[in-house]
C-alpha cells in the first residue's frame, strides 16, 4: 500500500498490519523517517547500500540479492530510503509469506530447527559470521531465516530436504505475489521483516542507486550463538 510523507503514524501502521509494507510516496527526508520508525521500536544498524566495487557484502556490491529478510530474530521492521536512484533498474522486490510457516508440515518444521545458518551480523565479516537456528519456534508465530544462499547454494538443499522444501514454497509464493517497488529519491519503503522477504535484481557495476537502510528491534530476546556451533552445510 502506498501513502502520503509521514505524517500519520496511526495510518502508516495500519498499512503495516494489514500489508505488511508501506511506500511512502510524497518527498521527505531521511530524518522524517527515522522519527517516525522510532514510534514503532529502537532504530539500529544504519547502513549505506550502495555498489562499493568489489566486495564479499550483498548490500555492497553489484550482484542480484535473492529473496531473504535481515537477521530476523532481531529486526521486527526495516527501512529503505531512497538518495538515488538508478535510472535503468533499482526496484525492490517483496514477497508476503505470513502464511508460510502455519503451511509446512509439522515433521519440517522440526526439521528445520535443527539446522543452524550463517547470520549476517554487524561486528561480524561476511567469512566470521555467527551461526543461527533456521527456525527459532516451531509452535507459535516467531518468523524463520531465510537467507539469499537457499538459492546460491544448491548443494545445501540437496543436503537438507526441508530446506528445499522451504525453498520451492517461498518459490511458488513468489512466482504468484512478488511486487516491485521502484523508489524515486525522497521516497522511502518499511515493511514487517517477520512477514516479508525482499530481493533486487542485478545492478550494473557503475550504479548511481543509493539507499539507506536501518533495522527497527523485533523485542525478541535471543543470543547469538556462537560462531562456531551449529549443524551446517555451508561452512566449508
Amino acid at each position: 500500500m502506498r501513502t502520503e510523507a509521514p505524517k500519520e503514524f496511526t495510518r502508516i501502521l495500519s498499512r503495516l498490519n494489514d500489508d505488511g509494507y508501506v511506500v511512502v510516496e510524497a518527498p521527505h527526508h531521511y530524518d522524517d523517517l527515522k522519527n517516525l520508525a522510532g514510534k514503532l521500536g529502537r532504530v539500529s544498524c544504519e547502513t549505506e547500500v550502495r555498489v562499493f566495487g568489489a566486495t564479499d557484502s550483498y548490500v555492497r556490491g553489484a550482484s542480484e540479492i535473492p529473496l531473504h529478510n535481515d537477521n530476523v530474530f532481531e529486526v521486527r521492521y526495516v527501512g529503505l530510503y531512497c538518495v538515488a536512484q538508478d535510472p535503468r533498474s533499482g526496484a525492490t522486490q517483496i514477497v508476503d509469506v505470513s502464511r508460510l510457516k502455519s503451511q509446512l508440515p509439522a515433521e519440517v518444521l522440526w526439521e528445520l530447527s535443527k539446522i543452524k545458518i550463517p547470520i549476517s551480523k554487524p561486528g561480524f565479516n561476511f567469512n566470521s559470521r555467527p551461526f543461527e537456528p533456521l527456525v527459532l519456534n516451531v509452535d507459535d508465530d516467531t518468523p524463520f531465516h531465510y537467507t539469499p544462499e537457499f538459492e546460491l547454494n544448491e548443494p545445501f538443499r540437496r543436503e537438507h530436504p526441508a530446506v528445499r522444501i522451504l525453498f520451492e514454497e517461498v518459490g511458488a509464493i513468489a512466482r504468484d505475489s512478488t511486487i516491485s517497488i521502484r523508489l524515486e529519491a525522497g521516497q522511502s519503503l518499511l515493511f514487517d521483516n517477520w512477514r516479508v522477504l525482499h530481493a533486487r535484481p542485478r545492478l550494473s557495476d557503475n550504479s548511481i542507486r543509493h539507499l539507506k537502510r536501518f533495522w527497527i528491534d523485533s523485542g525478541i530476546a535471543y543470543q547469538t550463538p556462537d560462531k562456531d556451533g551449529g549443524n551446517n552445510a555451508f561452512r566449508a
